[in-house]
């Protein structure tokens, strides 16, 4: 087992392999990403710059391959609905395994094609088996749609530590993990596309971490966008008017835009 998870770190660049999971659910899915390798990873790579859809008018020549994670949330599942009803497939990420199961029944009875599976963001192996067990069965990634996220406002002498940590562990961290995941095969391919949430709104009390969050994460997103010139980037606000369905649809415009007018982070 180390061999070969040194080989996946190799075709991958994890470097977070030593690290045991912490999510006992992960177990089923592990083998996906175990079986791994540099040579398949390349392979799939070509695979993926070969085939990956082009974008010409505003219009999708084929359906996208869209990660989401924090899908069982009000805004992912939002979004999972209205990306799949937009042709794309979803594969969902989210640590509820039933809430995941009938969220897929229901975009399935709705038509759509998607997939789900138990992910933990804030474990960088999870991140890593997620993606790669996408990568495996679909030959590309073409966007990732970090919507896993918490809000707990509170005042600074609270001292509610507990829920600081677990703020920046799932939206800042849980964003880096997915992003160091997806982006060697971003970059084999030459394309891709990740979009952020994060208010833009002013910080003002009981908003300290929380506006510290939405804060690196843009900083995250224009580092990736000035780094990475062939990746879209986009950062949506999660606070829009008209609730998680105006921010889905935020979502779904800025994947329909052309990759070299999609890196704005709007």
């Amino acid at each position: 087992m180390p061999s070969k998870r040194r080989e996946l770190a190799a075709a991958v660049g994890s470097g977070n392999d030593s690290k045991p999971s912490r999510n006992p659910a992960r177990a089923t899915d592990r083998r996906l990403g175990n079986i791994a390798s540099k040579s398949l990873a390349a392979s799939l790579a070509t695979s993926y710059a070969t085939s990956l859809s082009t974008i010409e008018g505003g219009h999708m020549a084929e359906p996208q391959i869209i990660l989401v994670t924090g899908a069982t949330g009000r805004i992912g599942a939002a979004t999972a609905r209205t990306l799949a009803a937009q042709g794309h497939h979803v594969v969902l990420g989210a640590r509820r395994i039933e809430r995941l199961v009938l969220l897929a029944a229901e975009i399935r009875a709705a038509g759509g094609s998607v997939e789900c599976h138990v992910l933990d963001v804030t474990d960088p192996d999870d991140a890593q088996t997620f993606v790669l067990g996408a990568f495996h069965r679909h030959g590309r990634i073409d966007a990732l749609v970090n919507a896993a996220g918490v809000a707990a406002p509170s005042r600074l002498d609270a001292l509610k530590l507990l829920e600081w940590d677990r703020m920046l562990d799932v939206n800042v961290r849980g964003a880096l993990y997915a992003i160091a995941a997806v982006l060697p095969l971003m970059q084999r391919a030459g394309a891709g596309h990740v979009v952020a949430l994060a208010s833009g709104a002013g910080i003002g009390p009981a908003h300290a971490v929380q506006g510290a969050s939405a804060r690196a994460l843009q900083a995250i997103a224009e580092a990736l966008r000035q780094e990475e010139p062939d990746i879209a980037v986009s950062v949506i606000a999660p606070d829009l008017p008209g609730g998680a369905q105006a921010v889905a649809e935020a979502i779904g415009a800025a994947l329909a835009h052309d990759v070299h007018d999609a890196h704005a982070c709007a």
